[in-house]
């Protein structure tokens, strides 16, 4: 009986006896795939010329290969910076300064007295709350207003533009002219030499003349001739001198 060999045994006694040689063939192919890589040119040395390393042929294509070399922008000429031009100051800035010390001027004055109501030294200050000493009365007493010294017949004007509130003879001040202002003041004039003629309700000037000096105060008579000038805001006596030009305080006594 013929014993019946398998798919798998017929290759394996095909692989003992031929093995060898199969192996054999496979080396031999390796081998000449690689001796024909080694013998195979580099791309890009193809037209590189015989026994010339890789460095020098890398130096000869630099070397060959112009470098594009930046256009040279020049430089923009220093300009000298220009020093500020100073104006020269405006011809009419000193009469700007004079007009501007008028205009203030022109406030002052309108906030204050015009003029001095006589020429003529303050000889008895403005008391306020204080006493003072009355040479007349021999005592102590209050005093509204300044004693402004000047001859009898001294012209007595009018310190601002104002309304006549009282034309009198008082008992104790004489002959009296009172007069009323803006901002709610109002001027005293007593001791004058006679009553003046201006009807109460009359309007005057500044520096209109309201009578002259007199010695008809009968609580002021032991002193020397002089105008009792008064000032009054708001319906309280204020001191006089810093308000009306040309006068200057006194020590009280």
């Amino acid at each position: 009986m013929k014993r019946s060999f398998s798919l798998l045994d017929r290759a394996g006694a095909f692989v003992r006896t031929k093995g060898f040689y199969l192996v054999l063939a496979g080396c031999l192919a390796t081998a000449g795939a690689a001796a024909l890589l080694a013998l195979s040119p580099a791309p890009e040395a193809e037209n590189a010329p015989a026994g010339q390393s890789q460095d020098e042929r890398l130096e000869e294509v630099l070397e060959a290969t112009p470098s594009p070399t930046p256009a040279l922008t020049p430089a923009p000429a220093l300009q000298a910076t220009p020093e500020p031009e100073t104006s020269p100051a405006p011809e009419n800035e000193a009469p700007l300064i004079a007009e501007t010390g008028e205009e203030d001027a022109a406030e002052a004055s309108s906030s204050s007295l015009l003029f001095c109501p006589v020429e003529g030294e303050v000889i008895r200050g403005f008391a306020g709350d204080a006493l003072v000493y009355s040479k007349t009365l021999d005592q102590w007493t209050s005093h509204d207003g300044v004693d402004i010294a000047a001859p009898e017949g001294s012209p007595v004007l009018a310190v601002a533009d104002g309304v006549v509130t009282r034309c009198e003879n008082d008992t104790m001040m004489g002959y009296t002219l009172a007069l009323s202002h803006d901002g709610g003041r109002e001027s005293v004039y007593a001791n004058l030499d006679e009553l003046p003629d201006f009807a109460v309700g009359e309007s005057l000037k500044a520096g209109t003349e309201l009578g002259a000096v007199g010695n008809t105060a009968i609580a002021e008579s032991a002193e020397e001739a002089h105008l009792h000038f008064e000032l009054w805001e708001d319906g309280v006596p204020i001191d006089p001198v810093p308000e009306v030009r040309g006068l200057s305080s006194v020590p009280i006594k």
